[in-house]
């Protein structure tokens, strides 16, 4: 499993806002914010973890993206 920086740059690179990952990932978007930026309030829980890890899995998967580097974030198609 990913680090919720790890996730919000590949959210980033795959050019989605907050609102649409935690549409998909079923996250409320007050609930990604907290942990934004660097006012940032700890960490999430493992599960929120695992919901936005699989849902940018599954949004780069349908985009045909292969992630290549998990600490940048670079991405090839």
């Amino acid at each position: 499993m990913h680090t919720f920086d790890e996730i919000d740059t590949r959210r980033q690179r795959l050019g989605l806002t907050q609102k649409e990952l935690c549409g998909k990932a079923d996250v409320h978007e007050s609930t990604y914010s907290r942990y934004c930026g660097r006012d940032a309030a700890g960490s999430p829980t493992p599960r929120i973890l695992r919901k936005l890890d699989a849902a940018v899995r599954e949004i780069a998967q349908e985009r045909g993206i292969v992630f290549v580097d998990d600490k940048t974030g670079e991405v090839r198609q």
